[in-house]
């Protein structure tokens, strides 16, 4: 049951993390990005009486939904005098995830959020958490 509870938790999260960024993800599109057919595949899951939610289940719903877990950002304001240096800072880790996509031969997708992973991870060092 633990599980359960968490894979719920962890779809509350990802949906509220969408919705302040101004999306809205909905089971159905959970269901699909998992790689699942079934409309009814996590409703399935969460039901007390439907199967077991194993570890496997929750490691891969943290790798799908990885980005959306990192927690929501708000899109700058617009006339912020530094949205000119986010674009160029945005087309610059772009392009370094193309050219490296190229050179190892790996999907630029992963390359980004290795980036994105590794960000995060300096930015807490940085404020000392």
């Amino acid at each position: 049951m633990e599980y359960k509870k968490q894979l719920a938790d962890l779809i509350k999260t990802v949906k509220a993390n969408a919705r302040a960024t101004g999306g809205k993800l909905t089971n159905e599109e959970i269901t699909r990005r998992l790689g699942k057919k079934s409309r009814t595949y996590l409703s399935d899951l969460l039901n007390p009486d439907g199967p077991n939610v194993t570890q496997s289940h929750i490691l891969v719903f943290k790798q799908v939904f990885a980005n959306e877990l990192q927690g929501a950002t708000l899109p700058a304001a617009p006339k912020d005098p530094l949205n000119r240096e986010r674009a160029y800072i945005k087309t610059l880790v772009q392009r370094l995830a193309s050219l490296e996509a190229r050179l190892s031969n790996r999907d630029k997708k992963i390359i980004l959020t290795e980036i994105e992973q590794d960000t995060i991870l300096n930015l807490k060092e940085l404020e000392g958490q």
